[in-house]
């Protein structure tokens, strides 16, 4: 026989039971696919370009079922490209990440007396330099 635990309470003070509910930012679906392209450019030389998609279903920031702490779905898209060094000594990057420029919500949270959102990363884009000696 199950019971509930002891006096819970949602996040607002209101009791409640968290029976059967998921955990919370547990998404029922999290995938990510990641694919890269490596071609030679000289006798020296690797190009390399690629690409990573995530994804995760909706979830609940937080127990209570309620429909504050809700955290849509999102799907992010990556890219990178570069040269590298045969041997492994240097590698050139450029890349972006979320390149869709999607706005998505990552946790949510009751901090004293209002809900607040975090979203997540804007569009970033950037050069990595690498250098092994």
């Amino acid at each position: 026989m199950r019971k509930d635990p002891p006096n819970p309470v949602d996040q607002f003070g209101v009791a409640t039971s968290f029976v059967g509910e998921a955990f919370p930012n547990t998404p029922r679906w999290q995938a990510v696919l990641d694919a890269e392209y490596r071609f030679a450019v000289g006798e020296e030389l690797t190009a390399f370009a690629g690409s990573s998609l995530t994804a995760r279903s909706a979830a609940t920031a937080a127990f209570g079922d309620n429909p504050e702490f809700r955290i849509d779905g999102y799907m992010l898209v990556d890219l990178r490209a570069g040269l590298e060094a045969d041997d492994g000594n240097w590698r050139l990057q450029v890349w972006g990440r979320n390149v869709t420029n999607r706005f998505y919500v990552n946790n949510v949270a009751h901090l004293i007396d209002s809900v607040t959102e975090f979203s997540g990363m804007p569009v970033t884009y950037g050069v990595s330099f690498s250098y092994r000696y």
